[in-house]
């Protein structure tokens, strides 16, 4: 049987770093305009709740008369806060009186009780900041020199109302992916998914949607073909999935109509074997078998080797190779071996002898692709 010819391998694509960076970009961007506005509409439904705007020509009646004691300058929003004269009285349209006082403004409720609000006069500024200082400062109005502040420069005002926001969850997601890929949480497809090619391709296209990873590495165990000590890592040369069978179209068995391959081969083999010896640790390399099937000491098990000649049998990296392929995500795994399936042993399925090593040599060899 002919698997495949290895076509160009579109795995080895260029620019899968600026993915990853205008999708952590593209997360941030809108994350800071999410939190802009709700600032934004926060600070103005407060203020609407309890603020009363004064007409301009109002307020300068209000400051010749001596019934304001403060003006505070808002250069965000082009306004002027008024603290009134205490026992300054401001009748609101449904004709309650409020009554300005040391603690806020007391008011008559309906059953004629006193209470009291804390109400913010404001009105909109229609003249030059100079221009409102030289009023006040006729009428004696204390307190203004020491409230005003000039205008912020529009362009630091950006910066620290958009730029540095974005940059910080910008930082925030880079550090957090960073953190997770060292930690290994994403890389154990059977761990997230579960077991089985499905779970394990759901796993897959869900990462690499999200985060748009430079490249896949699905790390695990795996029964041999051959009777080896338990624990062998193996270093994948490609995956096919004995359980897909068009024969009777006239396809190979193992055929994947969808992209016409039978084998799809990890990416830059001999990368990962260069990492792999930087580690330092023996290991095999070979074909994997992936089905939803566990195989164990049976006729399918010798069915599988004759056909397909692979060195290991699993369930998921099959589905996880094919997700990358489509994907044009390059892709790389690791085995180490829990069974033998061709022989007879006292033992069945050894998992925390395979499991041992496996998450130590797994970073060793990250940190080693990345050397």
């Amino acid at each position: 049987m002919n698997p495949n010819d290895n076509k160009n391998n579109k795995n080895n694509k260029p620019g899968g770093n600026w993915r990853g960076v205008a999708s952590l970009v593209g997360w941030a961007l809108l994350l800071t305009i999410i939190f802009s506005y709700a600032s934004s509409v926060i600070g103005s439904t407060g203020r609407q709740a309890s603020s009363i705007n004064v007409e301009y020509g109002e307020f300068q009646e209000m400051v010749e008369s001596g019934q304001v004691a403060r003006v505070e300058f808002d250069n965000a929003e082009d306004i002027l806060l008024i603290t009134p004269e205490e026992g300054y009285s401001y009748t609101a349209e449904d004709g309650t009186v409020y009554t300005k006082t040391e603690d806020g403004y007391t008011y008559m409720d309906a059953a004629g009780q006193e209470q009291t609000a804390h109400l913010e006069l404001f009105t909109v500024r229609i003249q030059s900041n100079d221009a409102v200082i030289d009023f006040l400062n006729e009428y004696g109005v204390e307190g203004v020199d020491k409230e005003y502040q000039a205008p912020v420069n529009p362009v630091l005002a950006m910066l620290v109302s958009y730029v540095l926001p974005f940059v910080l969850i910008f930082l925030m997601f880079s550090l957090v992916m960073r953190w997770m890929a060292k930690k290994g949480g994403m890389g154990g497809m059977g761990g997230i998914g579960g077991v089985g090619k499905v779970n394990a391709a759901m796993a897959a296209q869900l990462l690499i949607s999200l985060y748009k990873p430079d490249l896949v590495l699905n790390a695990g165990v795996a029964g041999c073909f051959e009777n080896v000590p338990i624990g062998t890592l193996v270093l994948a040369e490609g995956f096919l999935q004995h359980d897909v069978d068009t024969s009777p179209l006239g396809d190979p068995v193992g055929l994947v109509s969808t992209v016409n391959r039978v084998i799809f081969p990890t990416s830059e083999l001999e990368k990962a074997r260069a990492a792999m010896d930087k580690v330092g640790l023996p290991y095999r390399t070979g074909l994997v078998a992936t089905g939803d099937i566990f195989v164990n000491h049976c006729d399918r098990a010798h069915w599988i080797h004759d056909t397909f000649h692979p060195l290991l049998c699993e369930m998921e990296g099959g589905a996880v190779a094919q997700v990358c392929w489509r994907n044009e995500v390059p892709f790389m795994s690791l085995k180490s071996v829990s069974d033998c399936v061709m022989e007879d042993h006292d033992f069945f399925f050894n998992f925390p002898t395979a499991m041992k090593d496996l998450n130590r040599v797994v970073m060793a060899f990250v940190d080693a692709l990345e050397g």
